[in-house]
């Protein structure tokens, strides 16, 4: 990735470090990833012994206390393993052509936000705040992460003013995982924060109402979970309805952004056009994850917001790339590179978040 940032052979580097990223998914053991064996080994052995896509649909596997049906999936990750299934016969093919629907369209939007950033090493850093922050659990959360990634696409075309290509790509993502309306929610928020229909004071009256409507949302959330079935989000109530309470380890995750976004603030203000729509991304992470105390499921809510901490530490250092000098900018980067490189640490070396670590080859491919 370094490499490709500064040659004229680029797109060859970015295709041979996304495709490795993605063999090194291909070849992991089922063992990596704890969704792998609840649906994707069953759903693979499904897709094998069904005549037709109608047979796949019906097949059932029993897992975490109850038979689970194919249909209960949605249609696009289900079309995707079929597909894959059956021209390929082979589970590290399907998993390494799962990781590349996760990988392309995230670096896709890397490209489609190029423009916006004229800073220094901006693939390299994007990149490494990535993997550090992101690919342990895109080894899991396959669904959901191939929905992330193709919001963050749709978001990316927001920026080149493509109308059709942000539609389109919030629909892909919602065919992968239905959860990904929360995604959407925030690209129309951010489109509404950067519309010229809007003027600076309305925006100020958008950003109170909305502030409200999060933390009054979490109220009713708490004492009437059920109210996310309303969203077709039936399957989370379960994961907020022992209510929320104070989790000091979420709080302190944050707080280095909180801190780091304070400084940007201070140092060019004039320069955070997106200010209003970072501190909601923030302030709805931090309600949410609060949920989290009770059940750990809930962080994988969270990633749909945490996905914006790139976009939040690229628009913060564009900010305040005028007002420091060389070094302080040096600090900055190692200052978030630092954070990303703890969060791993943490959540995936010594949590062992998402059953990543040690990462295991699955040694059958090369009998």
């Amino acid at each position: 990735l370094y490499l490709g940032s500064y040659t004229r052979y680029k797109k060859v580097f970015f295709f041979a470090s996304v495709f490795f990223l993605a063999l090194i998914a291909g070849l992991r053991s089922t063992s990596i990833g704890t969704d792998v064996n609840v649906y994707l080994v069953n759903m693979y052995n499904g897709a094998l012994q069904s005549n037709n896509f109608n047979d796949f649909q019906k097949y059932s596997w029993y897992s975490v206390f109850r038979y689970r049906y194919v249909y209960e999936y949605e249609v696009g990750f289900t079309s995707l393993v079929y597909l894959s299934s059956k021209i390929f016969c082979n589970l590290q093919v399907l998993m390494f052509i799962i990781e590349l629907m996760i990988l392309v369209p995230f670096f896709h939007g890397l490209k489609n936000l190029e423009s916006r950033y004229k800073i220094r090493y901006y693939y390299i850093f994007s990149s490494i705040c990535f993997l550090l922050l992101f690919y342990n659990v895109t080894l899991n959360l396959m669904r959901q992460w191939i929905a992330i990634s193709f919001i963050f696409l749709s978001f990316s075309f927001i920026e080149k003013k493509n109308v059709f290509a942000t539609i389109f790509y919030a629909i892909i993502a919602l065919l992968f995982h239905k959860s990904a309306i929360i995604g959407l929610i925030f690209n129309f928020i951010y489109i509404l924060f950067n519309s010229r229909i809007f003027a600076l004071s309305l925006k100020k009256y958008l950003f109170v109402f909305l502030v409200s409507f999060f933390l009054a949302s979490s109220f009713l959330l708490m004492i009437f979970p059920n109210l996310l079935g309303y969203f077709g989000l039936e399957e989370y109530v379960v994961y907020i309805k022992n209510g929320a309470q104070l989790n000091i380890n979420q709080l302190l995750q944050r707080v280095p952004i909180y801190l780091l976004l304070f400084f940007a603030l201070f140092k060019n203000k004039e320069k955070m056009k997106d200010s209003f729509f970072i501190f909601l991304v923030l302030l709805a992470d931090l309600l949410i994850s609060q949920f989290a105390e009770n059940n750990a499921f809930v962080t994988r809510i969270c990633y749909y917001l945490m996905i914006y901490y790139i976009f939040i530490f690229l628009e913060i250092n564009k900010a305040i790339k005028n007002s420091c000098n060389h070094l302080s900018m040096k600090l900055v980067y190692f200052y978030e590179l630092l954070y990303c490189f703890l969060f791993w640490v943490y959540f995936y070396y010594y949590k062992n978040a998402n059953q990543t670590i040690p990462y295991q080859l699955y040694v059958d491919f090369f009998k």
